[in-house]
């Protein structure tokens, strides 16, 4: 099957909280941490990709939650 990112992110936090909300919805998923640890992960992010047969699924529950900016 197809990756698609679905989510893109600095913050631990933040994908934490996705990907916790993936595997309790039996959704499987992918991260990849593209962060440059020689800038204490200031440039970067974290990428969370899902088949693309879930995409539409997981983004609908990603949109549920509600992030503080």
């Amino acid at each position: 099957m197809k990756q698609v990112t679905i989510y893109s992110a600095k913050s631990d936090v933040k994908a934490m909280a996705i990907k916790n909300l993936l595997a309790d919805n039996t959704i499987s998923f992918t991260e990849i941490d593209k962060r440059d640890t020689s800038y204490a992960n200031l440039f970067g992010n974290i990428e969370i990709s899902v088949d693309e047969t879930d995409a539409e699924k997981a983004q609908s529950l990603i949109e549920e939650l509600q992030f503080e900016e």
